[in-house]
């Protein structure tokens, strides 16, 4: 197969990549529809690991947790917020199956959810997560942004999500920062005189405080996050809330679970001029933040991380960076099952453009292709099936 190649085939790599290259410049791309629905995060209260963790402590946790990953849902003033949410649960779980999650993500007609596990520690307190993308199901959407469609004649091929189960690695909470948001600093919600960002924000009256007028379950908006301030819709009132420099914490895991809200949401490719006064918000932003950030460059999670940057590569039609991108995730597991399959997406990407071409490449790239999957068990091979027997038809006839 033409990605394959980095696991098998002996071609040179410096005569793939211009191949690659030249089927890319007149790629019409993969699209995946461009999602209007709200896209929502699950995050229970979080697991006390330690005695000395108060159901309160717990339920503040969940929240500065979640108020981390909110921090990259929110563009210039008003753009897109009703596109995501973070749906906080007042109680812990009982216990960390996924399939408990995987049930409460259903109930709540979200996509992701979230289950932490905290041990307080001397200077802070140490958070371990767990993310799950409960398998297709009925959740209110009617465009899934994250599923990438190749169509030739017929003949689909669709291409989600890489993993709907990862073990996230642990996030430290500094003592700091919890008491910030402990003493009600950062929890204050104060009423403002309009909802209006173009007009100067007073406020006009006593400040409510989340998790204690306000339950942190409660439903609210953000018009606008600009440290140090924000802008909250709740109950048919706009409210100033304070938002710390960064963050609350600025974590790849943090990122990762908004890189991977954004790109169900189909905020995926990286704007031509980043704002450098706003932080990052685009899948692809925060993808390359958790490869560039990550403690360990093998970890899971940075492997996850190039599975969507080639997912987003594809759907920008930048096969050299998608081809890129598989090949740095081959490196970290050449044998993970969702790199082989992102690895077969472009290959077939690959064919369908060079067939569409009239390119001479068309019968090898297809041959090859072929002949790697002929190495597969049939349960594999039959999803292949059908598009590829169309493929080799069709490069029969290519010049």
């Amino acid at each position: 197969m033409v990605i394959s190649f980095l696991i098998r085939t002996q071609w040179p790599f410096r005569i793939l990549a211009a191949l690659v290259l030249v089927l890319s410049l007149a790629y019409a791309p993969v699209r995946a529809q461009v999602g209007d629905d709200q896209i929502s995060i699950v995050i229970p209260a979080v697991q006390k690991g330690s005695t000395d963790l108060t159901d309160a402590d717990a339920a503040l946790l969940a929240y500065i947790f979640a108020q981390s990953i909110k921090y990259h849902f929110v563009r210039n003033p008003g753009s897109g917020v009703h596109r995501s949410a973070i749906i906080t649960i007042p109680a812990a779980l009982d216990d960390n199956r996924a399939s408990s999650i995987n049930k409460l993500v259903r109930i709540n007609g979200a996509q992701i959810g979230i289950e932490i596990k905290a041990v307080r520690e001397l200077n802070g307190a140490l958070m371990s997560a767990i993310m799950t993308v409960p398998g297709r199901y009925q959740d209110f959407r009617t465009n899934p942004a994250e599923v990438l469609q190749l169509n030739f004649e017929g003949e689909r091929l669709s291409l989600n999500v890489p993993t709907r189960y990862i073990v996230l690695p642990r996030v430290f909470l500094s003592e700091e920062i919890i008491k910030l948001y402990g003493n009600g600093g950062y929890r204050n919600l104060c009423p403002l005189q309009s909802c209006d960002l173009g007009q100067p924000r007073n406020i006009t009256g006593s400040c409510l405080r989340l998790g204690e007028e306000v339950p942190y379950s409660a439903i609210t908006r953000y018009y606008m996050i600009k440290p140090p301030d924000s802008v909250v819709y709740f109950n048919g009132t706009c409210y100033s809330q304070k938002w710390p420099a960064n963050g609350p914490t600025s974590e790849p895991v943090t990122d990762f679970i908004a890189g991977v809200q954004r790109f169900f949401a189909g905020d995926q490719v990286a704007p031509a001029t980043p704002d450098p006064d706003e932080p990052v918000h685009s899948a692809e932003e925060l993808m390359n933040s958790v490869v560039r950030n990550a403690h360990d460059g093998k970890s899971n999670i940075v492997l996850q991380a190039y599975l969507y940057l080639a997912r987003i590569a594809i759907h920008k039609a930048d096969f050299v960076e998608a081809q890129k991108d598989v090949e740095m995730a081959m490196r970290i597991n050449k044998r993970d099952p969702d790199v082989l399959e992102t690895g077969r997406f472009l290959s077939f990407c690959l064919a369908v453009r060079s067939i569409q071409s009239g390119s001479p490449a068309a019968k090898t790239i297809v041959g090859q292709i072929d002949h790697e999957l002929a190495d597969e068990p049939q349960i594999v091979r039959q999803q292949y099936d059908g598009l590829l027997n169309r493929l080799k038809a069709k490069s029969l006839n290519a010049h």
